[in-house]
């Protein structure tokens, strides 16, 4: 599953912002995940966006190796948040 939004920014240009990108446990390392990124890449690039930007926690090295091997690089933004609750 993956959910992006597409977000034209003044600074950014034409951003996609991948929200959530989940693969079932049971199918992981076998492929889903590369092909639904791909799949991704390729809508994307037939929207014309201009560039994709994700979040990934600190805890979760497997999911920062797998961007890093799709060719995403960190950014170079600090995100900030605050929980309201």
């Amino acid at each position: 599953m993956a959910l992006a939004v597409y977000s034209p920014s003044a600074e950014e240009g034409r951003l996609l912002v991948l929200n959530d990108f989940f693969v079932d446990p049971a199918m992981r390392r076998k492929g889903v995940g590369r092909a639904l990124a791909t799949r991704l890449l390729e809508e994307a690039k037939a929207m014309r966006v201009e560039r994709i930007d994700l979040e990934v926690t600190p805890t979760n090295a497997p999911a920062a190796a797998f961007w890093k091997s799709m060719g995403f690089r960190t950014g170079g933004r600090t995100v900030y948040g605050r929980d309201i609750v």
